[in-house]
């Protein structure tokens, strides 16, 4: 796991496993969004198994599957709503972590007119 702060209120990361959840919690992260699809790769937890160990830590977890280079405007307006329901500070994940930081950028203008 390798967390990189783009922000006060936002970070990226590698793909997490449901051991790492303690260390972002303790770090002071209070949500995670997930932005790899399930079953991408053979070793890959479940969005399902993160989810679970996020909420038995107390984080608010979300998923927003997103394939590898097909990132969508219907995605970067969602991940703008999630990001602005979610408590602060947020980590985004995905496999090396640019699928989460490509929606971060993308998502500015929308997340400025949502307030956040």
């Amino acid at each position: 796991m390798t967390v990189i702060k783009l922000t006060p209120d936002f970070a990226v990361s590698s793909q997490l496993s449901p051991a790492d959840l303690e260390n972002l919690r303790d770090a002071g992260f209070k949500a995670v969004i997930c932005t790899r699809p399930d079953a991408e790769a053979d070793d890959q937890p479940s969005f399902e198994a993160i989810g679970d160990a996020a909420r038995n830590l107390g984080l608010e977890a979300r998923h927003l599957p997103v394939q590898n280079g097909a990132i969508d405007d219907a995605q970067v307006a969602a991940f703008a709503e999630i990001f602005a329901d979610l408590p602060k500070p947020v980590v985004g994940y995905c496999r090396t972590g640019n699928r989460a930081g490509m929606l971060w950028t993308m998502s500015a203008s929308i997340r400025a007119a949502l307030g956040g």
